[in-house]
């Protein structure tokens, strides 16, 4: 068994246009060990959340599974694991206090809006039902949200699945799926879903869409917002892609011009500055789980374009993106995914988007020997051209898909790449 986990952190100076590679990378601080008694976990971060440059929240799941499928991100579907959660304070991590959580879950989120007020959400993993949780630390202690009953337009009583939140305390969306069936119970599909935390208690809302067959599938996968009374979701349903708009004028959600480049399209990530700009990431492949996004497309206040993904790499396969986010204040906007080394192997790759000149500094992940970054989440530090990333590192002698040969090599790092 074997432990991967590393974090990266790009410290990005605005007249600065170099490759990480180029411009350098070296260790800053050290992550905290596992805890007592799983030192050979696999471990690997799936968020990330920056209140400042010396104040920042990560979390995933140490797994007792060595790492299947093409990356973190399907082991996050496939290969629950113990909740990790760490904490930066400006002079080292420390790991934080993970009793109150799901003994073993998927860990999809954590948003933090202050020490005391930082939000978790994932899914537990079996034997427990797969109903999303959202847990909430108060400074000392994590407590689980009473989410509501699962209802959803089709309410059969199946459990919903949340992969997406937006936090504006004391309100909080989340965003994802709900299961039901259909033709008497011999049919099966999924509704896009949002519920609301109203500082009280928390409840469904109406969306807009309302598909005009019952087997017409529908998902939401991204949340973002301006400000509690300006939120976007993204996602995508059988005929394409989607967004719903909540506005404060309106009190209920409606529907957003949402990028129309194929029927099957999906939107897995969404992040709006303004209402005049905003970038998505969509997959563009088929309506079913994907690995990544595999598109890239900004609004400009009156249409969808598609872009060119800022990276790419010699191997045949597609570029995957995980995740992109906006700093309002400074204009940048930030992108992570995996590039494609050959047929097998990927490695994570970081770009950056400034308004003015309009482009892309495009960033390789720090790369040690023998080993291939991938990175899965990014957070901006307001008010700065700096951003924090997370993810793992994965032993170049594990192809994708192959378990067997990796070494034991604890990689705990912290990397600061100017």
């Amino acid at each position: 068994m074997w432990k991967l986990i590393a974090v990266l952190a790009f410290s990005l100076l605005f007249s600065v246009r170099e490759s990480a590679a180029a411009s350098g990378c070296r260790l800053q601080v050290s992550l905290p060990s596992n805890p007592p008694g799983f030192a050979n976990y696999a471990a690997g971060l799936t968020s990330v959340s920056a209140i400042s440059a010396n104040d920042v929240w990560a979390a995933g799941e140490l797994s007792q599974q060595p790492l299947e499928g093409q990356g973190h991100v399907i082991l996050g579907i496939t290969v629950p694991g113990i909740p990790e959660i760490l904490h930066y304070n400006g002079a080292g991590w420390s790991a934080v206090s993970a009793v109150g959580l799901p003994a073993t879950a998927w860990i999809t989120q954590i948003q933090a809006l202050s020490d005391t007020d930082v939000y978790l959400l994932g899914t537990p993993a079996p034997p427990s039902p797969q109903q999303s949780f959202l847990a909430h630390w108060n400074g000392s202690t994590w407590s689980q949200a009473a989410l509501p009953v699962a209802a959803s337009p089709y309410a059969d009583g199946l459990p919903y699945i949340l992969v997406s939140m937006y936090a504006r305390g004391p309100y909080v969306w989340a965003v994802g799926s709900q299961p039901y069936t259909y033709d008497h119970g011999f049919e099966q599909s999924t509704t896009a879903l949002i519920v609301e935390y109203n500082g009280s208690h928390w409840e469904f809302d109406r969306i807009a869409l309302s598909p005009a067959n019952p087997n017409e599938a529908s998902t939401l996968e991204s949340v973002d917002g301006l400000s509690a009374s300006a939120l976007y979701a993204g996602g995508g349903y059988a005929k394409g892609s989607l967004i719903e708009n909540w506005s404060s004028s309106s009190f209920h959600w409606n529907s957003f011009p949402a990028p129309s480049f194929k029927n099957d399209a999906i939107i897995t990530g969404l992040t709006v500055r303004n209402p005049a700009a905003a970038w998505a990431l969509l997959t563009l492949n088929a309506f079913s789980p994907g690995i990544g996004a595999d598109a890239l497309a900004a609004w400009n206040g009156s249409s969808w374009q598609l872009q060119s993904v800022p990276f790419s790499g010699p191997g045949a396969n597609v570029t995957r993106l995980y995740d992109l986010k906006q700093n309002a204040t400074w204009g940048f906007t930030w992108l992570v995914g995996d590039v494609p080394e050959s047929d097998t192997l990927y490695r994570g790759a970081i770009a950056r988007y400034q308004e003015m000149p309009k482009e892309w500094d495009n960033l390789y992940a720090p790369q040690l020997p023998g080993y291939y970054p991938h990175l899965f989440s990014v957070s901006p530090i307001a008010s700065t051209d700096e951003a924090w990333t997370v993810g793992l590192e994965q032993p170049s002698s594990l192809h994708l898909g192959q378990s067997s040969g990796a070494p034991s090599l604890n990689l705990t790092e912290m990397f600061l790449c100017t």
